[in-house]
């Protein structure tokens, strides 16, 4: 089976690949930072998060950067979204105008609040040189199994071409 962690900025295109190879490769996807499990207690969370990464298939994916020690050592494959700035920043526009009309998007069950959208817009600016490459750099050791991706489609489209081949080295 496989273990997939994909991490990046909000706005980066995490849920768009997530959601299309969990259906392909019929494995489940956990959003390791969706509004549900911030509404859970720290521990409780703590718990579940402990309970997925043992499963032996899932694909997570997460912003969060306290979890990434721990999910990259359990992970089969970590993709790394380094999507551009300027393309995050108006995906998190078209989500927020889009949640304003009553759509939902998957770990975003909530309405947009003007706080959350601002946190969305900081996190996603500064993300790249505060967080995204030191990450990289971190998990050095982990190389084989890091690859980054500057656009969303891209890293869809090598995940599929390769699935076969990565399925055969988990």
């Amino acid at each position: 089976m496989a273990r997939i962690y994909i991490v990046g900025a909000p706005g980066s295109g995490k849920s768009f690949i997530a959601k299309r190879l969990a259906a392909q490769l019929d494995i489940p996807w956990y959003d390791l930072d969706s509004d549900a499990l911030y509404q859970l207690a720290p521990d409780d969370r703590d718990i579940l998060y402990d309970r997925v990464r043992i499963e032996d298939a899932w694909i997570c994916e997460a912003v969060a950067l306290g979890l990434h020690r721990k999910w990259v050592h359990e992970a089969d494959l970590v993709i790394v979204l380094v999507t551009p700035r300027i393309y995050r920043i108006l995906r998190i526009f078209l989500r927020a105008l889009l949640k304003g009309l009553g759509i939902r998007f998957p770990g975003q069950e909530g309405a947009e609040t003007w706080a959350a959208l601002r946190y969305r817009l900081r996190e996603t600016w500064y993300y790249q040189e505060r967080y995204g490459q030191p990450f990289i750099h971190e998990c050095g050791m982990y190389r084989d199994r890091i690859f980054s991706f500057s656009n969303n489609i891209h890293a869809q489209k090598w995940i599929f071409d390769n699935v076969r081949r990565l399925q055969n080295t988990f």
